[in-house]
């Protein structure tokens, strides 16, 4: 195993989506070493909700938004299902924008940017 694998370490302030049937307006987790490329990019997602949420992420807001569809047979989507109390930790861009949305009900979804896995 590589000796660069480590912890993961926050970066940043934890922001909170609220994924819903309909996804909400993305939101950013910006990084606190926007000097040290070599620092961001890693994300934590913590789904303390009861739904499965699936989480979108790109470069606006409103691309966010727009890409946060569920899949389904034959229609694939650019989307990470992160099951209800799931942690994952996803590298990513350079502070992307996130939403979420879930089949039924909402999910509250805590993200952290940081390094590390």
């Amino acid at each position: 195993m590589s000796s660069d694998l480590k912890a993961f370490t926050p970066l940043g302030d934890t922001v909170v989506l609220v994924a819903n049937t309909t996804a909400p307006t993305g939101i950013q987790a910006p990084t606190n070493n926007a000097n040290d490329k070599r620092s961001v990019g890693a994300y934590r997602v913590f789904n303390s909700g009861s739904e499965t949420v699936y989480i979108s992420f790109a470069p606006t807001a409103a691309q966010a938004t727009t890409e946060a569809v569920i899949p389904t047979a034959g229609n694939a989507q650019a989307v990470i299902p992160v099951s209800a109390g799931a942690t994952e930790v996803l590298r990513l861009g350079d502070d992307p924008f996130f939403s979420g949305i879930t089949s039924t009900g909402a999910a509250t979804v805590f993200v952290t940017p940081g390094k590390g896995i």
